[in-house]
């Protein structure tokens, strides 16, 4: 996931907003995506930084975190129910 914004703190939350919104296309609620990034051995950078303040940052999954596989491909991802173990209160 990669996001490019104004600032550097905006532009990691960008990243990991997008995060939460690709895992979402595989089938887990907001709630449950939020807590996978919370708890999976995420890395975050920042990228690049273009024309002060200006930065690109990038979050990246470890895909062994997960038992189904989450790699881009042409079908695009499959989304499964994944339980609703996780809600908003």
């Amino acid at each position: 996931m990669r996001a490019s914004s104004t600032t550097s703190t905006i532009s990691y939350a960008d990243a990991c907003t997008k995060a939460i919104n690709d895992l979402s296309q595989f089938g887990y609620t907001e709630e449950q995506a939020y807590i996978i990034l919370s708890c999976a051995p995420c890395e975050g950078r920042i990228s690049a930084i273009v024309d002060i303040p200006s930065a690109c940052c990038t979050l990246a999954l470890p895909i062994d975190a997960f038992e189904f596989d989450v790699t881009p491909n042409a079908d695009g991802p499959v989304s499964e129910a994944r339980g609703s173990l996780a809600t908003a209160s």
